[in-house]
């Protein structure tokens, strides 16, 4: 069968026409990729918020990024948002779902971002910093407390930024501690994580981690006493003790080591716990007030030896006065062991007159 030109012109017409309507379809049509997770910190979510769209042309993929599905949720709040549910939003908005592809997650978490005001820019005040640094100072001390020991009284100093202080102080959440290495002290580096959760401890958002370098210190051990000390006890080993959980008084000057008290003599009475001083221990008396003591001059390979009297108590290698038991003179004289004390006397060298 032949046809004329004029027919074959009439059939391809629509043809023309459903050739036509598909290269404009196809043209229009995009992909929608959903993500698994997205952060949104403006007042809306939109659909390019939660999906990559990948369009044949720019202004079809402009128009639907803009469409605007609904309410961004509470700062640090999340909710899902699920492939059926998003369709339903666009059919809402006019789009013919049959023209475009989705791929990509079956649900989107969608978070909702701090929003920056303007407040937020404003320095942290001074007591904002003060309950930020104490909040997180506390839960310093307890992790130390926690791997170390709980009777230490653990110090720690660090420096904390304004937006980490801002960022402790923002909301109800729990802080935890890790890192860090024995002996505990000195420069150490933790790994803080915030966890915000709801008011019966609920994570409600993804924590939020930073890494912090504290100086960490222990106060210097002080010499205390085990028990109650009357004046002239010779401490013995059992009768001090070495503590870092002490504080001593305001100009005190605490013993710092065990050796510069055993075997010394308290001069003053001390109670259990209490720290001693240096002023409160001393040498054993040897040579007490009023004793009759040997009196030893040396001078050069000569040792003349006399008895005398004390007028002073003395330990060893004190100097005291000592009284004569011949004229009643007073000199003074070194102790070197119980009720014994000496003199050096200067030798007179002879030489010849001229």
């Amino acid at each position: 069968m032949r046809y004329s030109g004029r027919s074959m012109t009439c059939l391809s017409l629509p043809v023309i026409a459903i050739l036509a309507a598909f290269v404009v379809t196809a043209a229009s049509a995009a992909e929608l990729r959903l993500r698994s997770t997205c952060t949104v910190s403006g007042g809306l979510v939109t659909l390019s918020d939660v999906a990559e769209i990948f369009a044949a042309e720019g202004r079809t993929s402009d128009d639907l990024a803009g469409i605007e599905l609904f309410p961004t949720p509470a700062p640090l709040r999340q909710r899902f948002l699920r492939l059926r549910e998003l369709q339903d939003l666009l059919l809402l908005h006019g789009v013919n779902l049959t023209e475009h592809r989705f791929s990509g997650s079956s649900q989107v978490t969608i978070r909702g971002g701090e929003i920056i005001r303007k407040t937020a820019e404003k320095p942290v005040s001074s007591a904002a910093a003060t309950r930020a640094k104490r909040r997180l100072s506390g839960a310093i001390v307890a992790y130390l407390a926690g791997q170390a020991s709980a009777e230490l009284p653990w110090s720690v100093e660090f420096e904390l930024s304004q937006d980490r202080a801002r960022m402790i102080n923002s909301s109800r959440q729990k802080i935890t501690v890790g890192g860090g290495q024995s002996p505990w002290t000195g420069t150490q580096r933790f790994e803080v994580t915030l966890v915000p959760t709801e008011p019966k401890g609920v994570p409600v958002a993804e924590p939020r981690r930073f890494t912090l370098d504290v100086r960490v210190s222990l106060p210097t051990a002080m010499v205390a006493a085990v028990r109650s000390l009357p004046r002239g006890t010779i401490i013995g080993p059992r009768d001090v003790e070495l503590r870092v959980d002490v504080r001593p008084g305001r100009g005190i000057k605490p013993l710092h080591s065990l050796d510069k008290a055993v075997g010394r003599q308290t001069t003053r009475s001390i109670t259990a716990g209490q720290v001693l001083q240096q002023e409160s221990v001393r040498s054993p008396l040897l040579v007490k007030r009023g004793d009759v003591v040997t009196v030893y001059v040396r001078s050069g390979g000569i040792r003349i030896r006399t008895n005398g009297r004390s007028r002073d108590d003395g330990s060893l290698g004190d100097l005291i006065a000592v009284e004569s038991m011949l004229d009643r003179k007073t000199f003074f004289a070194q102790v070197c062991a119980a009720r014994e004390v000496e003199i050096f006397a200067r030798a007179i060298a002879a030489g010849g007159t001229k």
